[in-house]
């Protein structure tokens, strides 16, 4: 457990580090040993810190409590699945009677709650606010949530970050995704404590480490050059973070072998960065910043330096080692394929301001606005009125032709529909022709590989369609198709 470690503590005023214990740092009184500088302001992180690793012990206890009470097995993945005071109650009613012993559920419910009241101190288990959740924390230890609040930072006259509030969860791997210049990678920098915000708050679970520097947040930052110490091999590269926070010899040996397997490593732990590709030695500056157990781990467009071919490979490496640490990631790039294919949510950013938040699937069938569609892959838009509205549908006039979509309330009289080009179909002799229908010229053909795109003319109007699998040989004219389900309706401006 942590709280076993020296802490890095950093005097508020004159910045000297100090690395002493918990039980030290948590009795009254204590000072920065050359300013005197009260330390009472390091003494609420760390509480919040301990409360958090009490409920989980205590949850941990109570699973302890009811395998012995019933001489069952309570497995991580049953607990999980437990998010009810009646799951738990069938749960082991079940388990009981798989083992050839009745089960009576008056009994068993009092039971449960002789364990409750032996492990948590409280009477009953029918409350997933109290018991449930502390009983779920059994898992793992808890992770580290950030919640930004009215986030705004400018440089000069220039305005970085307008009015940022979002909240990540503890062990989600979150995106950043915008244009350069959004404002993307100053969010990141912020969060990791090397900006301050010319307004707003940052929270880290429910501790304010706004005014708190980039050491006393446990924050993480892996940036796009590796920063990698070229004389040192891979293994002195790992412990160089674990010998700055002077743990014993034996302890970072421990996590030195125990992150190289993780990232795949080990036996190339003798080896110099200029010996390693570019994907190597993206792992280990992965492996030095999972070494010191960050709270949060920050990457900054990491993969940027790589080949096409690596990058896809190192996506799905960056997702299962962050997913298997548990850790809260928060990951920014301005590659939508990247993100699609790896985030848990996105947070679409465009001008220092947050354009839309939510899964890849929710930001690519359903985006909020012209923009998060056209920059969250690719997209056909289409403005035009509404000219009458029956039985669910809407009918909108473009200059590629009028056009039917799915109808919902609060639709405006100007809109704009988005229809991405893997949804149009072409639409031959003999086939049956879905509602919307365009007709057009043929302006360009794409061999993308596994599909061709096509460019048509259409009124003016350019449409782009993917065809799977490829056509190599598109006549001069081509009609097109797509359901009115598969037409996004945005605002008009």
């Amino acid at each position: 457990m942590k709280f076993k470690e020296p802490l890095d503590l950093v005097c508020p005023r004159c910045k000297t580090h100090t690395f002493e214990s918990v039980k030290w740092l948590m009795q009254e009184g204590r000072c920065c040993p050359v300013c005197d500088e009260s330390f009472a302001s390091l003494q609420a992180p760390i509480q919040a810190m301990i409360q958090d690793w009490t409920d989980f012990c205590e949850g941990a206890d109570f699973v302890v409590e009811l395998e012995m009470a019933f001489g069952i097995e309570i497995s991580d993945d049953d607990v999980r699945r437990l998010a009810t005071a009646e799951a738990v109650q069938n749960f082991i009613i079940d388990a009981v009677r798989a083992r050839g012993v009745s089960a009576d559920r008056q009994i068993v419910a009092t039971k449960i709650r002789d364990a409750a009241k032996k492990s948590l101190g409280l009477d009953a288990v029918t409350s997933d606010t109290d018991v449930l959740a502390r009983f779920r924390r059994a898992l793992e230890p808890p992770m580290t949530s950030i919640r930004l609040e009215h986030i705004s930072k400018t440089f000069d006259r220039t305005v970085a970050l307008d009015g940022i509030d979002l909240s990540i969860a503890g062990g989600e791997l979150f995106f950043l995704l915008g244009p350069s210049g959004c404002g993307k990678s100053t969010l990141l920098r912020l969060i990791a404590g090397l900006y301050e915000p010319t307004s707003g708050r940052v929270y880290f679970n429910d501790r304010d480490v706004t005014p708190l520097g980039t050491e006393s947040r446990n924050a993480v930052m892996v940036f796009q050059s590796y920063a990698l110490w070229p004389h040192m091999t891979v293994r002195e590269n790992v412990r160089f973070g674990l010998q700055v926070r002077r743990l014993p010899r034996a302890e970072q040996d421990r996590r030195i072998a125990e992150v190289l397997d993780l990232v795949q490593l080990r036996e190339l732990a003798d080896r110099k960065p200029n010996q390693l590709s570019g994907g190597q030695q993206q792992r280990v500056a992965l492996a030095r910043s999972l070494a010191v157990r960050p709270d949060c781990l920050l990457l900054d467009e990491p993969l940027s330096n790589l080949d096409a071919q690596l990058r896809q490979q190192m996506r799905s490496e960056i997702r299962r080692i962050c997913k298997a640490q548990g850790l809260t990631t928060i990951y920014v790039t301005h590659d939508q394929k990247e993100a699609l294919s790896v985030a848990d949510r996105i947070a679409v950013m465009n001008a220092g301001r947050i354009a839309q938040v939510g899964t890849p699937a929710e930001l690519y069938h359903r985006p909020n606005s012209a923009f998060v569609a056209s920059f969250v892959g690719e997209t056909n838009l289409l403005k035009g009125q509404v000219v009458a509205r029956d039985d669910g549908l809407i009918r909108v006039q473009t200059a590629a032709g009028e056009l039917l979509a799915a109808s919902a309330p609060g639709i405006p009289d100007s809109v704009t529909l988005s229809v991405r080009p893997e949804q149009m179909r072409i639409v031959t002799d003999g086939d049956r022709a879905p509602v919307n229908r365009l007709c057009g010229r043929v302006t360009e053909t794409t061999f993308l590989g596994e599909a061709s795109e096509h460019v048509l003319l259409v009124n003016g109007q350019q449409i782009k369609l993917i065809s799977t699998p490829p056509r190599f040989d598109p006549p001069a004219e081509m009609t097109v198709g797509f359901d009115p389900k598969d037409a996004v309706v945005l605002p008009g401006n």
